[in-house]
């Protein structure tokens, strides 16, 4: 049977084409994304968000001495958001939203059990200024941050930090 005339066979686990039988761009052709190839490129608006989270992180942490705002710890420290940033949008950049903690109070005893992070975090910044956060958290506002709304975030913080 002549190449051209030949039928394609399936294969029996996914119901494909065999890896033979179709064509295949040569690596050096087509960019690999998958598998450990490269990756794709950031946009501009994936830069400024991630960039403006460091930022926030980095005011936080100089806004509580860079130290664990519930043991005094100095390693392993990390910013937590008091509100969540993926529920409360319009609240994910502000300062006060933010509590520096170790490693300890934010994954093994925060994340695990809310109730105990709520007590820590009410513990620290106290309860009037939970409550004012509280009353900026609800009702939710769903937001969605455009790229000059990131740049200008991104100067404030920055004149924030002093960078």
């Amino acid at each position: 049977m002549w190449p051209q005339q030949r039928e394609f066979k399936i294969s029996r686990r996914r119901h494909r084409r065999v890896p033979g039988d179709r064509p295949r761009c040569h690596k050096d052709e087509a960019p690999s994304y998958r598998r450990g190839g490269m990756r794709r490129p950031k946009s501009e608006k994936k830069k400024l968000v991630s960039d403006c989270h460091r930022l926030w992180s980095q005011a936080v942490k100089i806004r509580d001495g860079h130290q664990c705002r519930v043991c005094g710890s100095t390693s392993g420290l990390q910013s937590h958001h008091i509100f969540s940033d993926r529920m409360h949008g319009s609240m994910r950049y502000l300062i006060n939203n933010g509590i520096a903690l170790c490693f300890q109070h934010h994954y093994p005893l925060g994340h695990s059990d809310p109730c105990v992070m709520r007590e820590n975090i009410v513990r620290a910044i106290g309860v009037e200024t939970y409550k004012a956060l509280e009353n900026l958290a609800f009702p939710n506002t769903p937001i969605k941050y455009k790229v000059n709304d990131l740049k200008e975030i991104r100067s404030q913080l920055r004149t924030l930090i002093g960078e």
